[in-house]
């Protein structure tokens, strides 16, 4: 299995960014296979079933993949999470903000 991830750091000569095929190794193949055809479809029916009367979150789970509960999932929500999981078990924050260069 193998996906695209968008590189942002722009190119001079191109003007855009580049798109570069990673191969996965088997464990994160299947656990994004797992996630992808089983869980993701079971959490959009259960959305469907419990929130019936919220068309715009049936709608999130329907279109997007990582879904935090009724809004998308922001690099600032995982590092957020990143950084109580370091600090209970190192006593300090690892994580650092997100930098972008062009």
């Amino acid at each position: 299995m193998a996906i695209a991830i968008q590189y942002n750091k722009k190119s001079v000569i191109s003007g855009h960014g580049l798109l570069i095929p990673h191969v996965l190794d088997a464990v994160c193949s299947d656990i994004i296979k797992i996630m992808v055809f089983v869980t993701h479809p079971f959490a959009k029916q259960l959305c469907r079933i419990i929130y019936p009367e919220h068309k715009d979150m049936v709608k999130l789970w329907h279109t997007h993949l990582f879904v935090n509960f009724d809004c998308l999932f922001e690099t600032s929500h995982i590092l957020q999470v990143l950084q109580e999981a370091s600090f209970e078990a190192f006593n300090q924050s690892i994580c650092h903000e997100p930098t972008r260069s062009y």
